[in-house]
């Protein structure tokens, strides 16, 4: 049987380093996510590059929020989930796509399920 080395018995001088370790950071508590309005959503498409959102990036997504004119929102049109952007106009409410093509709201087949609160950006591999 081959024995292990486990940290468990050392011998010598303790690291000062180890006085200034850290526990796992943990972001919930920050992010709200506690809360049961708050949802993880992970971008799957390119386009909002323009709005600061990256392919990969997770959307800290509020269903309880208002949802402001200008803001990105999760919008369901026709069945398909997505990332649109909320834009309205007097008592005209519409989701627009990163190409330009608005989707009015009024439509019955068309709706806001949650507003982006918050952008993380996990790792920065191949970012130019």
């Amino acid at each position: 049987m081959e024995a292990r080395y486990d940290g468990g018995r050392t011998t010598g001088f303790a690291s000062p380093a180890g006085d200034s370790i850290e526990g796992v950071i943990d972001l919930s508590p920050a992010l709200g996510l506690g809360r049961p309005s708050r949802y993880l959503w992970r971008v799957h498409h390119e386009g909002w590059e323009f709005r600061g959102v990256w392919k990969g990036d997770i959307l800290v997504v509020d269903t309880a929020m208002g949802v402001p004119s200008g803001c990105l929102v999760i919008g369901t049109v026709h069945g398909d989930t997505a990332l649109y952007a909320f834009q309205r106009r007097g008592a005209l409410a519409h989701l627009l796509t990163p190409e330009g093509v608005c989707f009015p709201v009024e439509d019955t087949d068309i709706s806001v399920w949650g507003v982006v609160d918050a952008v993380l950006r996990v790792g920065m591999a191949g970012a130019v």
